[in-house]
C-alpha cells in the first residue's frame, strides 16, 4: 500500500495495522544520519514490523526478524537476495513479528523519561 497525499490518521494506522511490512528506504544524509523516521515509530506502535535501511540510528531499534529487518542497499546483490528472503516469509513468522510489534513497549515514552530530564536539567 502506498500513501499518496494526506489521509486521516485512523484510516492510516488502520492501513498499516493490516500490512505484512511496512518499507521505508531513505538516503543517507546528513538529514536522515541526524533524524530520526518517526514512520518507524508509527509502524511498530501499530503491530507492523518494517523493512529499511540504516540511517541514523535505527539499529538500536529494529531487531533483525523480531521487529524487522535493516537492509544494505549500498550491496545491490546481498539487498535483493534478502528482500527475496524476507518476501517469502511464512505467515506465522510474519504474524509473531506482528505480535511482538504490537506488545512492545520499545517507543514508550517511559523508555525516554530520565534522559529527557537529564537534557532538561543541562539547559
Amino acid at each position: 500500500m502506498i500513501f499518496h497525499g494526506p489521509i486521516e490518521n485512523r484510516i492510516a494506522r488502520q492501513k498499516i495495522a493490516q500490512s505484512d511490512y511496512s518499507i521505508l528506504f531513505r538516503d543517507i544524509n546528513k538529514m536522515t544520519k541526524a533524524g530520526f523516521p518517526t514512520k518507524v515509530v508509527e509502524s511498530i506502535s501499530c503491530g507492523t514490523p518494517v523493512i529499511t535501511n540504516n540511517t541514523s540510528d535505527l539499529q538500536n531499534y529494529i531487531f533483525e526478524g523480531e521487529n524487522g529487518f535493516v537492509v544494505d542497499l549500498s550491496k545491490p546483490d546481498l539487498h535483493l537476495h534478502k528482500m527475496n528472503e524476507i518476501l517469502k516469509m511464512d505467515t506465522m513468522a510474519i504474524n509473531k513479528m506482528k505480535q511482538n510489534c504490537a506488545k512492545s513497549e520499545l517507543f514508550s515514552y517511559q523508555n525516554f523519561k530520565d534522559k529527557t530530564e537529564r537534557f532538561l536539567q543541562k539547559i
